[in-house]
């Protein structure tokens, strides 16, 4: 009796009508218990990040990216409402989906996220909420949208998916100072000498993907080839960053795979970045700048992406560059005026600089860093390498730094005796062209570390 009773209970009119509509409103509920972990989590680890200034500490707080997810929040949330229906909230909907995914084909490519490198020991954990924001949700939303009635702007309402980042860089620059902020905004020393060009390139980005959504939901085409269209024009967007130097690199793999043995373009502006931070940092103290003589060693410099950043910190008079294509090296000389490059076979670099410099500058070189593909290399070319890296390494006493893709290392870089990998995690691991997660690896002498 009492189990046909409870059985009644919850077939009457009032839970099926409840049921009913958990059903109908299911996919926004799951977006909003998604939206708000990815939200929560992102946070939390931003509010981690202790080792950034207070000015960087609080712009990563607020990044555009834990702004785009706190806005496909709130659409999710406002989809459970009677205002489901209002043109605001097709607006809105639409702007979402645009700063999401900018966020995941260019927005980190001119804005750092210091939640791309991470800080701690268990970087497993921290790899879980980057791919959340910049995988999962991108493709959750789009999803989500396509399966909703949603009609995206009108060509003359394109102007409405301009607002928020307009917004954003407009508030971060009053609230922290004008002068400050607009260079600091941007990780790639390029754009921060040339702020017309990076603002531009983002607005264009902005643009093309809005029209790209609108015009391929007007069109009438069979669904495969949308996506075809999509599929182009997210390419298309994802060159947008890129500087000339990065086209000759591309033109090079192409045409010499077997020299360059890396992807179309260079490392990501993070990896880059922190390769020059990393190279002459010792006990947690990181020294900003060389005494007179003292140089910084480049292996496998190709377009440059890792020598702005050494430029930029060291001074072009400061660093040597290695490179082996010979355009490559016509390249970095027109882009970095003083810069001393050499070209060569960067396996036998102390041969190569007794040549082209004074043999006593070599005992002046304060750091390495590399980009050499050493997956290409064969066992004589990687046993001469490691001959010369831990005979400098051992006579300077300094720092060797280079990056490897976790799903492609095979085995372990063992450079030789007296040289050891520097077992900290902190800022080692990154996420390069979105999805591969990569490690920087340090070595030194042993003694150094003591």
């Amino acid at each position: 009796m009492k189990i046909t009773s409870f059985y009644k209970f919850f077939n009457s009119s009032f839970f099926s009508i409840y049921f009913i509509k958990i059903k109908k409103n299911l996919s926004s509920l799951l977006l909003v218990i998604f939206s708000s972990i990815i939200l929560i989590w992102g946070l939390f680890d931003s509010c981690l990040q202790t080792h950034l200034d207070s000015f960087a500490y609080c712009k990563n707080i607020f990044h555009y990216t834990r702004q785009s997810i706190f806005l496909i929040l709130v659409v999710a949330i406002i989809a459970l409402t009677k205002y489901r229906t209002t043109k605001f909230y097709q607006i809105l909907s639409f702007v979402a989906l645009v700063n999401i995914l900018i966020i995941s084909l260019v927005f980190c490519d001119f804005i750092e996220d210091h939640k791309q490198h991470f800080i701690s020991a268990n970087w497993q954990m921290q790899l879980i909420p980057y791919y959340l924001q910049y995988v999962f949700a991108p493709l959750i939303y789009c999803f989500y949208v396509w399966k909703r009635p949603i009609t995206f702007l009108g060509w003359k309402k394109v102007w409405i998916v301009f607002v928020h980042p307009f917004c954003y860089f407009l508030l971060s620059a009053i609230i922290f100072g004008f002068k400050a902020d607009l260079k600091s905004h941007f990780i790639n020393p390029y754009y921060q000498n040339n702020l017309t060009v990076a603002y531009f390139k983002l607005f264009v980005s902005f643009l093309l993907l809005a029209m790209g959504l609108i015009g391929v939901q007007k069109i009438k085409i069979h669904p495969f080839y949308k996506g075809a269209l999509l599929v182009l024009g997210a390419f298309l967007i994802c060159v947008i960053p890129r500087e000339t130097s990065d086209w000759n690199h591309a033109k090079e793999l192409v045409f010499y795979p077997q020299q360059m043995g890396s992807s179309l373009f260079p490392e990501s502006q993070d990896i880059a970045k922190q390769l020059s931070n990393l190279v002459l940092e010792f006990e947690g103290k990181q020294d900003t700048g060389l005494k007179t003589g003292e140089k910084i060693l480049e292996l496998g410099a190709g377009s440059g992406n890792v020598t702005k950043y050494l430029v930029q910190k060291f001074g072009a008079q400061n660093v040597i560059a290695l490179e082996y294509d010979k355009e490559l090296c016509n390249v970095l000389r027109n882009k970095f005026p003083g810069l001393t490059v050499i070209e060569g076979d960067a396996c036998n670099f102390i041969e190569l600089l007794k040549k082209q410099i004074d043999e006593t500058q070599i005992k002046q070189i304060k750091g390495i860093v590399s980009t050499l593909p050493l997956s290409i290399f064969s066992q004589e070319q990687l046993q001469e390498l490691n001959k010369n890296l831990a005979t400098v390494i051992k006579q300077n006493k300094i720092r060797f730094v280079e990056y490897r893709f976790l799903l492609f290392l095979r085995e372990k870089h063992i450079i030789g005796d007296g040289v050891e990998e520097i077992q900290d995690t902190k800022n080692q691991i990154f996420v390069s062209s979105a999805i591969l997660p990569t490690k920087v690896f340090i070595f030194a002498a042993i003694d150094v570390t003591k």
